[in-house]
């Protein structure tokens, strides 16, 4: 009985849903195309340039476009990652909350239910927290203002799944995400950087 519920679920129609997304500005569409050729993009904006708000669009439509899809964000408190989380929440119409979206405020976690793709929030001031996970695209949100270790505990993440994503940041020196920046401008493979 369990296969006809499963076969039944399968051929069941569906339902399309319409979400529309504010429009990046014209920089921002960097953010959207870049990862289709880089793995690694790190970009230097600067205060209020939208790189949050360009980057939740971004990694809302991967999880949208991508059955499956695990997706995270990083940023260095959970203040800042709560920001993010907040964006793409209200990216979903409350007619399709617990319908279509699962939205979980305690493990900071929003799910969408009719493909299985979720994106995770961390704040990265514990960056082991992290490790142990498989994620398909990532986003490192105010990356100079975290530790390294932040950093290397999110890549582990994307070894099996040779995820892509975005490290963003208003510069804070030179730090390592200043160091890879300049990895990133000079033609590394997989990684990308950009200067907005």
């Amino acid at each position: 009985w369990s296969l006809k519920t499963e076969r039944y679920q399968w051929w069941k129609p569906m339902k399309t849903i319409r979400i529309e997304l504010p429009a990046y500005h014209e920089k921002q569409k960097i953010i959207a195309e870049s990862p289709k050729y880089h793995r690694i993009n790190i970009a230097a904006c600067a205060v209020k340039w939208g790189k949050t708000l360009g980057c939740c669009k971004w990694l809302f439509q991967e999880a949208i476009e991508n059955d499956g899809f695990k997706c995270v964000w990083g940023a260095p408190t959970y203040r800042q990652s709560l920001i993010a989380f907040d964006h793409i929440r209200k990216f979903i119409p409350a007619q399709f909350i617990g319908s279509q979206f699962s939205i979980n405020k305690t493990i900071m976690r929003i799910e969408f239910l009719f493909n299985g793709s979720f994106i995770d929030f961390f704040s990265l001031d514990k960056p082991y927290n992290i490790e142990g996970n498989a994620y398909h695209r990532f986003v490192l949100d105010e990356a100079a203002k975290m530790r390294q270790e932040g950093f290397a505990s999110v890549m582990t993440t994307l070894t099996q799944t040779r995820g892509r994503g975005w490290i963003i940041s208003t510069p804070l020196g030179k730090n390592w995400f200043y160091h890879k920046y300049l990895i990133g401008r000079s033609n590394v493979p997989d990684y990308s950087s950009y200067n907005f």
